[in-house]
Order: structure tokens, then C-alpha cells, then sequence
């Protein structure tokens, strides 16, 4: 995944998903930022009501040196059921592979 644009609420992000060798490119609208704490994009196809993805990362203090990352998306829209049965594995698949990479980058970032 690449996400390039500024994290500010109204924004409009540039995000490419590689899914299974395809490149995909959306230009979801920040629409929560927190720093150090949520951040939350929401990305729509064509028109409004037809399908909507909210993306979202949310990081949750545990100890000092423990946070707990939570990342997820929830899809509306009429064409939710269609889209989301076609695309349903090749999404989670690209959820956990992004976690991973989340997981070596902040691995990498300790002192």
C-alpha cells in the first residue's frame, strides 16, 4: 500500500492497493485525525450510496511501552453485498499484510 497526502481532516489522500499483482487507486477524504491516537479515511465509489468504505486505525495506550493498534473498515452501501463478496478475501488478505508491515516498521522505529 501507498498513501501519499497530508493527514488533515477534508483532505483528499492519493492511496494505491496492490491486490494480487493489480494495482487499485482510491482518493479517500480524511475524515478523523487524532495524532498519536485514530486516524480514519472514507473512500466512495461513483456516487453516494452506492458503496463506501471507512477506514480506520486507532491506537490504544497499554502500558509505557505497549500500544494496542486496531485497524478495520466497515462498507455501506447498496452494492456492499456484490462488491464484498467478490472482494471479501483479497481484503482481509490485504488487511493482514498491512498490519505486518505496520507491525516491522514500528519494530524498527525502537530505540
Amino acid at each position: 500500500i501507498t498513501v501519499e497526502g497530508d493527514a488533515v481532516l477534508g483532505n483528499k489522500l492519493d492511496v494505491i492497493i496492490n491486490m494480487d499483482g493489480r494495482k487499485n487507486f482510491f482518493k479517500p477524504k480524511v475524515v478523523a485525525y487524532e495524532e498519536g491516537r485514530r486516524f480514519e479515511w472514507t473512500g466512495k465509489l461513483l456516487l453516494k450510496g452506492l458503496f463506501a468504505g471507512n477506514h480506520y486505525f486507532k491506537l490504544h495506550p497499554v502500558t509505557e511501552f505497549q500500544t494496542q493498534f486496531i485497524h478495520g473498515e466497515n462498507f455501506t452501501g447498496i452494492l456492499q453485498g456484490p462488491i464484498m463478496k467478490k472482494v471479501r478475501d483479497k481484503t482481509i488478505k490485504g488487511f493482514v499484510t498491512m498490519n505486518e508491515a505496520m507491525k516491522a516498521y514500528a519494530e524498527e522505529q525502537v530505540i
